[in-house]
């Protein structure tokens, strides 16, 4: 019917990516009829909305069933929702939080304020990132016009040689400012030194190559083979 979501006799069903093979129930609560997407991974129908983040390769695709007052449910933006109750992040309420105030900046980000929100979680220490320059190009990364970065909830250093502004992600993993190429890890944003930039072919999610090299970001983390 749309994205993942469809209709079978016993109401609406779903699958999960890279789990097709896998039966789920049918949802509860669902009025299938009336079921749409909103964006940014919300979905609703007349009695309740869902969250499933469809956009994140290293988030398992769980499905989230909100049970919201509808006629007051509204998407602020990325991750972030709300009722006449309060605040939602992927699905789940989060407490003491104004959500009228929260401002989605993309991916898993907000702020409220002079605050970064990563996860709908206040984060401490954001240090020397420009918050009216800041953007998320990727849903894990906040990053300013400077280079300065939060990855998650962790800040860090700008990368050298950088140009922040043009930073693009070309796959979920690999980004490039059109003179260098860059794999986002777990802990950093790396620069993948000796990179064509102008080169650049993309084969999937984790591999890239120019004339010479592939650059593969797996389970061993970077790794450069040669291209005979």
């Amino acid at each position: 019917m749309v994205d993942v979501f469809g209709i079978d006799r016993s109401g609406l069903r779903y699958v999960e990516p890279r789990l097709e093979m896998y039966e789920r129930p049918a949802v509860k609560g669902a009025e299938p009829a009336s079921f749409e997407r909103l964006g940014d991974g919300w979905y609703r129908c007349a009695k309740q909305a869902y969250f499933m983040n469809l956009t994140d390769p290293r988030e398992y695709h769980r499905l989230v069933v909100v049970k919201a007052g509808m006629d007051s449910f509204r998407v602020l933006g990325s991750v972030y929702a709300m009722d006449a109750k309060g605040l939602i992040v992927e699905g789940v309420r989060k407490r003491d939080i104004d959500a009228a105030a929260v401002e989605p900046i993309g991916g898993m980000f907000a702020r409220l304020g002079d605050t970064v929100l990563f996860r709908g979680k206040v984060v401490k220490k954001t240090g020397a990132l420009d918050l009216t320059t800041a953007r998320s190009p990727s849903p894990r990364l906040l990053i300013d016009g400077a280079g300065h970065m939060l990855l998650g909830s962790r800040y860090r250093k700008p990368v050298a040689g950088m140009n922040a502004a043009a930073l693009r992600f070309i796959t979920p993993y690999f980004a490039t400012d059109d003179r260098q190429l860059y794999v986002l890890t777990d802990d950093s944003l790396m620069h993948c030194e000796g990179a064509e930039v102008g080169a650049l072919k993309i084969e999937d999610d984790r591999h890239v190559r120019d004339t010479t090299t592939r650059f593969v970001f797996g389970g061993r983390g970077l790794e450069r083979k040669a291209i005979e």
